[in-house]
């Protein structure tokens, strides 16, 4: 599922709930030592990267259905 930017979005930066990488602006997540400091000033938001949400929950029976039966 890709994530749209829009222009209310554009302050926010993407955190993983899990392993705490960052997403950046071509949609690859990162590890940012330092993050805290170097996007100071704007706002956080969580979610959770695709490795992760594979990692924590492929064993559930909703996790391989596809997008347009997910509300």
């Amino acid at each position: 599922m890709k994530t749209k930017t829009t222009k209310a979005g554009a302050g926010l930066v993407l955190v993983c709930a899990n392993c705490k990488k960052i997403k950046d602006s071509q949609g690859h997540w990162r590890a940012v030592p330092g993050y805290k400091k170097k996007f100071a000033g704007r706002k956080f938001s969580h979610c959770m990267c695709k490795n992760c949400a594979r990692k924590l929950y492929s064993a559930e029976p909703w996790y391989n259905l596809p997008d347009k039966l997910i509300p």
